[in-house]
C-alpha cells in the first residue's frame, strides 16, 4: 500500500520560510536578470556571430534569468507577505512545480552541453555540423526536459497538510488562506522518491558525469597543445639562425673558389626569397595564433563547467541525503540545504563575470558598448574561434 506523502517533514519550514529570502532575492533578481541581460545582449551581436556555443550560451541567459525570477520570485511572496504561491490552488502548484524542475533541469543540461560541445571541437577539430551542433543540442535538451517534467505533472498535487495548526475544517485553498494549510507535493512517497531520482538524474548525476569526463579530456588536450606552442616557439628563431648560418657558409665557399681560380667573376650566394622566411614565419604564426584563440574559448568554457560543478555538488549532496526516507530531516540539515540552495541561485549570477575575466573578445565589446563617445574603431574578435 502506498504511504500517502500529506505532511511537510520536520525542519522544512526552517528553510523555506527563512527572512533570509526577503532580503536576498531581490538582490539576486536584480543582479542576476541584469548581468544575462547585457552577457545576452553581447552574445547578440555581430563580431559572435561565429562563436561556438553561441547559441548555447545565449539559452542559458534566458534560462538563468527566468530561474531566478521564478525561483525568488516565489520564495519573495512566501516570505513577505506569509503566502505561498504555489498553494493557491492545485493550478498555481502544477504550474510553478512544472517550470521550476523544467527551468532547473535546463539550466544544468545546458552547461554540460558546453563541455560536449568542447570534447567533439577538441576531438574532431575539422567536423563541421549543419545545422550547427550547439542548436542541435539545444533543442534536443529543450524537447527532453519539457517531456520528462510534462509527465510528472500527473502526480503533483495540492494536499491538505496534517501538520497545519489551522483550526478550521474544509477550508478551501487560496490566497489568504493560512500559509502551509496545504502543500504542493506529489501524492505518494514512493512517487516522490522515484520523480526524485528522475529530478537528481538531470540536475545533477547526468551534467556531473559528462562534465568530468569530458573536461578531463579537453585539459589533457590543452597541456598537449601547450607543450607543442613551446617547442614551435623555440623552433622559430632556431629556424631563423640555422637559414643565416647556411647562407654565411656558402658565402663563404663561393669567395674561396674565386680566389683559387683568380678569376674576375664573381660567383655570388643565390639571393633569398624575401618573402620566403616571413612566409614561413607568418604560417606558424597563424596556425599558432588559430589554436591560441580557440583555447581561449576552450577556457572560458572549463570555467564556466568547473565553476556550475563548485556551486552545485554541495546541493546536490544535501539534496539526496534530504531525499532518502529512511533519513530524519533535522534543523540542521534544512538549514544545509538553505545554504546550498542559495549557492545554486548565486551560481545563476556568475556566468557573465566568467565571459569578461576570461575572455578578451567580450570584454571589448562590451567595453564598446558603453563607450560611444569614443570614435568607432574596428570590432575586433580577438579571442573567438569561428566556425567556419
Amino acid at each position: 500500500m502506498k504511504k500517502s506523502n500529506t505532511y511537510i517533514k520536520e525542519g522544512s519550514a526552517i528553510a523555506h520560510d527563512s527572512p533570509v529570502w526577503s532580503y536576498l532575492a531581490p538582490w539576486l533578481i536584480l543582479i542576476g536578470v541584469t548581468e544575462n541581460s547585457l552577457a545576452l545582449i553581447v552574445l547578440s551581436r555581430k563580431p559572435f556571430t561565429r562563436l561556438p556555443s553561441r547559441i548555447t550560451l545565449m539559452t542559458l541567459a534566458v534560462v538563468d534569468c527566468l530561474v531566478l525570477s521564478v525561483g525568488l520570485t516565489t520564495y519573495w511572496i512566501n516570505t513577505m507577505f506569509e503566502t505561498s504561491p504555489a498553494e493557491w490552488s492545485k493550478h498555481w502548484c502544477k504550474i510553478l512545480g512544472f517550470l521550476t524542475m523544467t527551468l532547473s533541469h535546463m539550466s544544468s543540461c545546458l552547461v554540460a552541453l558546453l563541455s560536449v560541445e568542447r570534447f567533439i571541437a577538441v576531438y574532431r577539430p575539422n567536423r563541421r555540423f549543419r545545422p550547427s551542433f550547439d542548436l542541435i543540442g539545444t533543442l534536443i535538451i529543450l524537447i527532453i526536459c519539457i517531456g520528462v517534467d510534462l509527465a510528472q505533472i500527473p502526480f503533483i498535487n495540492l494536499k491538505l497538510n496534517l501538520n497545519s495548526t489551522s483550526s478550521e475544517e474544509n477550508i478551501e485553498p487560496g490566497l489568504f488562506t493560512e500559509r502551509h494549510t496545504y502543500i504542493c507535493t506529489y501524492t505518494y512517497e514512493e512517487e516522490a522518491l522515484f520523480i526524485d531520482v528522475i529530478d537528481m538524474f538531470l540536475l545533477f548525476g547526468l551534467p556531473f558525469t559528462v562534465i568530468l569526463f569530458c573536461n578531463f579530456y579537453i585539459i589533457h588536450v590543452i597541456r598537449i597543445f601547450t607543450l607543442s606552442i613551446r617547442k614551435l616557439q623555440r623552433a622559430i628563431p632556431l629556424q631563423l639562425i640555422t637559414g643565416e648560418a647556411a647562407v654565411d657558409e656558402e658565402h663563404a665557399v663561393n669567395l674561396a673558389a674565386t680566389s683559387q681560380t683568380g678569376s674576375r667573376h664573381f660567383v655570388a650566394p643565390d639571393p633569398i626569397e624575401e618573402n620566403s622566411k616571413p612566409s614561413w614565419n607568418a604560417l606558424c604564426i597563424d596556425t599558432a595564433g588559430k589554436h591560441v584563440r580557440q583555447m581561449k574559448t576552450t577556457i572560458m568554457l572549463l570555467w564556466i563547467t568547473f565553476v556550475f560543478l563548485i556551486f552545485n555538488l554541495p546541493f546536490a549532496v544535501v539534496h539526496l541525503l534530504r531525499s532518502i526516507p529512511q533519513v530524519h530531516v533535522t534543523r540542521e540539515m534544512m538549514l544545509a540545504w538553505l545554504i546550498t540552495y542559495i549557492l545554486v541561485y548565486i551560481h545563476n549570477c556568475l556566468n557573465f563575470p566568467i565571459y569578461v575575466v576570461t575572455h578578451s573578445g567580450f570584454r571589448s565589446e562590451l567595453k564598446q558598448m558603453f563607450c560611444r563617445s569614443e570614435p568607432k574603431s574596428t570590432i575586433t574578435t580577438t579571442g573567438l574561434e569561428t566556425r567556419a
